[in-house]
C-alpha cells in the first residue's frame, strides 16, 4: 500500500493578528479606608455631641458619616 503525499501550497496571505485594544471598564471607586482610631475619635464626639450612650450605634454612625465625607 503506498501512501500520497500532497504538499498543499497555501497562496493565501496570512491573516493579520489582531491587535488587543485594551478596554478600560469604569471602575468604582476605591472603597473609602477609614482606621479604628478615627472612628473611634468620631463615635466619641458624636456621643459628646448627642449625649447617646450606645457606643455601637456610635461607632456605625461614626464608620458611615467618615467613609461619606473621604
Amino acid at each position: 500500500m503506498t501512501t500520497k503525499k500532497t504538499e498543499s501550497k497555501s497562496t493565501a496571505k496570512p491573516k493579520a493578528e489582531k491587535k488587543a485594544t485594551e478596554v478600560k471598564k469604569a471602575s468604582k471607586p476605591a472603597s473609602k479606608i477609614v482606621t479604628d482610631d478615627e472612628i473611634a475619635q468620631r463615635a466619641y464626639q458624636i456621643h459628646l455631641e448627642t449625649g447617646n450612650h450606645d457606643a455601637h450605634e456610635n461607632w456605625v454612625e461614626a464608620e458611615k458619616q467618615l467613609k461619606k465625607k473621604k
